[in-house]
């Protein structure tokens, strides 16, 4: 639905063409004080995410693509652009791409790609015929908006955010600074790092496949954390006691209660609350004090 967003201003667009590249740059300006919460969904190219007041957003957006003939490439600028939508009152701004759809989990808050069109729209998949596509962006938000952020190459960075922060990368790290809400970060291939100014008050998770998880809270944490690494391990600077998982099964004699952990280390640290929930398979898990 493109331009379809009330109070969405395209201030500039600069392109620079040479054969078979494109890079062209644009800025917007967003009305945002009738809302509360702002995605954005990239796939390739680095995303950075910065706290500002006020109730207005900016973004600054370089498209850059390459492809193998000029009329491949004509054709990628017509079809491959950022867009923006309403979902459930909420902004969404997201890739359009002939080889992806975006999927909205409702139930989530939250958005994926689906890649089933590269094998209806094989053009766009073959070698010959491969377009390199990588969006830049930077977003200022007002601080006391909630955030989902996606990314699927490239850094992925958020600062100084006061709302509740999801973010998620593929292929690199994602780095969540200032944070003074509560956050759900995840990656795959990278590490993930997040510094609070204050603690959390419900539930976060954080997790990796290939990296490290480093999560600075304030001092005086307290909390319940459940950590899980197969090849890793686990460093505290908050004292902490174990907490061992009960699970309850159903016989025919009624409920019986044993310890099962499938892996995972459960304790509590202070005098308990917030879960905070770390995953890494091949990483260390770190809980630090700032």
């Amino acid at each position: 639905m493109k331009g379809l967003l009330l109070g969405l201003v395209c201030l500039v667009s600069i392109t620079i063409c040479t054969g078979q590249e494109s890079k062209d740059r644009s800025s917007y300006t967003i009305d945002v004080s009738q809302l509360d919460k702002f995605h954005l969904y990239n796939r390739r190219g680095a995303v950075t995410v910065k706290a500002t007041s006020g109730n207005t957003a900016t973004m600054q957006v370089t498209r850059y693509l390459k492809a193998k003939s000029s009329a491949k490439l004509e054709e990628a600028k017509k079809n491959i652009y950022l867009d923006s939508t309403m979902i459930n009152g909420e902004l969404v701004f997201f890739v359009v791409h002939p080889d992806m759809q975006l999927e909205f989990d409702e139930e989530r808050g939250f958005a994926g790609y689906d890649h089933s069109n590269r094998y209806r729209n094989r053009g766009w998949n073959n070698k010959n015929d491969h377009v390199k596509v990588e969006f830049t962006i930077t977003l200022e938000l007002p601080a006391r908006m909630n955030l989902s952020v996606l990314n699927h190459e490239h850094p992925l960075k958020v600062s100084g955010m006061q709302g509740e922060v999801k973010a998620r990368n593929h292929h690199d790290g994602v780095l969540v600074e200032g944070q003074g809400g509560n956050a759900s970060v995840h990656s795959h291939h990278g590490n993930v790092e997040v510094y609070y100014t204050k603690n959390p008050t419900s539930e976060c998770s954080y997790g990796t496949h290939h990296g490290d998880i480093k999560v600075h809270f304030k001092s005086g944490l307290s909390a319940d954390a459940s950590l899980y690494s197969y090849h890793g391990d686990f460093y505290s600077e908050f004292d902490w006691a174990m907490k061992p998982m009960s699970v309850a099964e159903q016989g025919r004699r009624g409920a019986k209660y044993k310890v099962k952990s499938k892996g995972e280390t459960n304790v509590k640290i202070g005098s308990g609350g917030s879960e905070q929930r770390f995953r890494t398979h091949h990483g260390d898990v770190y809980l630090l004090s700032n």
